[in-house]
């Protein structure tokens, strides 16, 4: 009994954590995103960000015209396999960072998987918010 005890405890403690798997994904979202509006004003250049169910990019401003990046952290980023992201009625959000850190319009993110759901609120005053 003792043994089927052990192995079971260690089974539980061996699976994943699907919760805090999407949250990890929540957070690092978050950190690009945020990423982003740093670099919007320190090189004072708009910084645009859009997501849809299955990833999301960046782009930057250059000469008129939105460039897509391509370096890290930037790179377009799809979500982790399950995951889907709920954003706006067209099932895609866009946004953009001034060269002053504010964003063009606020943004919530639901990203959700197995049953689990974090969201993610970018504001118009550049702040953003992870939440479960």
């Amino acid at each position: 009994m003792v043994v089927i005890g052990l192995m079971t405890a260690a089974v539980v403690l061996t699976v994943p954590d699907q919760r805090s798997r999407l949250l990890d994904d929540a957070e690092r979202f978050a950190a690009r995103v945020l990423a982003a509006r740093d670099n919007a004003v320190l090189q004072s250049r708009p910084m645009s960000l859009w997501v849809s169910a299955s990833g999301y990019g960046f782009a930057q401003r250059r000469q008129g015209q939105w460039a897509q990046l391509n370096d890290k952290p930037f790179v377009q980023t799809d979500w982790r396999q399950g995951t889907v992201a709920l954003v706006g009625q067209a099932g895609r959000g866009q946004l953009s960072f001034d060269s002053t850190g504010l964003a063009s319009q606020p943004l919530q993110v639901r990203l959700v998987r197995g049953g689990e759901q974090v969201s993610v609120r970018i504001g118009v005053n550049g702040k953003v918010d992870v939440s479960g």
